[in-house]
């Protein structure tokens, strides 16, 4: 059986859902291949002396390599909001609600939920015992799923405060315990949830392999010249500065994505 093939970075980038963050990473490649160019003129100069390649260096870095990190720091958190929030969007809430724009509207609201909340943690937890018959049967299930489902599943079909209370309870027990919330949601999603999840799923690939905006720059001319070199990874027209990964003027190298 094959390997099914890894997306390319450049693929998971393009599939970003937002197109503020296409134009912050488009910003930070142009500036890095300003500073490409630069550094590319300064090697080029031969009547430079070490001091004068390495002082000229640092300005430029200096001007330039800020906003290659900021733009792609900024262009990472607004990834990981994205992602947090079209999650939120994914999950179901009764009356063709979603999680994101539901919440306990007051004191009383807030109250009932944990009150709700607190009695299906008490059934779910009574129902595992009686089928462990108190721990000493190892079960091949997790029979406090079957109460959280059932009771989200009422919540959904229902309408009103009720509901709302009845969903928000669930989810919020089902955190409590450390249930999967895929679980009760999963069915329940429409067209339009299916599309936030797909979304939220895209955010968070693109988080995988976006570079921080963290590392520093780093002068070819410092201390360590590169006697006769070229700069190579810092050639306007170098793969290595172009390329879709963190370029080698970042120093620290992007860690390989994790893939199931």
């Amino acid at each position: 059986m094959s390997e099914a093939i890894r997306p390319s970075y450049e693929q998971i980038v393009a599939d970003i859902p937002d197109a503020g963050v296409h134009e912050l990473l488009q910003d930070a490649a142009a500036n890095e291949h300003r500073l490409g160019l630069e550094l590319e003129r300064i090697q080029a100069n031969e009547d430079l002396t070490v001091e004068a390649r390495e002082r000229q260096a640092s300005e430029v870095v200096a001007l330039h390599a800020p906003k290659v990190s900021q733009a792609r720091a900024t262009a990472r958190q607004k990834v990981t909001r994205g992602g947090e929030t079209q999650r939120l969007f994914s999950i179901p809430m009764p009356e063709k609600g979603a999680l994101a724009t539901t919440k306990a509207k007051d004191a009383q609201e807030l109250v009932a939920v944990q009150n709700e909340s607190a009695a299906l943690l008490a059934k779910a937890s009574e129902v595992q015992r009686k089928a462990s018959m108190d721990g000493k049967v190892k079960l091949n299930h997790d029979p406090r799923l079957k109460v959280l489902k059932e009771a989200y599943s009422a919540a959904m079909g229902a309408t009103g405060i009720e509901a709302k209370v009845g969903a928000l309870a669930a989810i919020k027990a089902a955190e409590g315990l450390g249930v999967d919330i895929e679980e009760l949601v999963s069915e329940h999603r429409t067209e339009i949830h299916q599309r936030a999840l797909a979304d939220a799923e895209r955010f968070e690939r693109a988080m995988q392999v976006l570079p921080s905006g963290k590392i520093k720059a780093a002068n070819p001319f410092d201390g360590k010249a590169l006697r006769g070199k070229a700069v190579g990874s810092y050639s306007s027209g170098s793969k290595a500065v172009m390329s879709s990964g963190r370029p080698k003027l970042f120093e620290k190298k992007r860690r390989k994505a994790s893939w199931k």
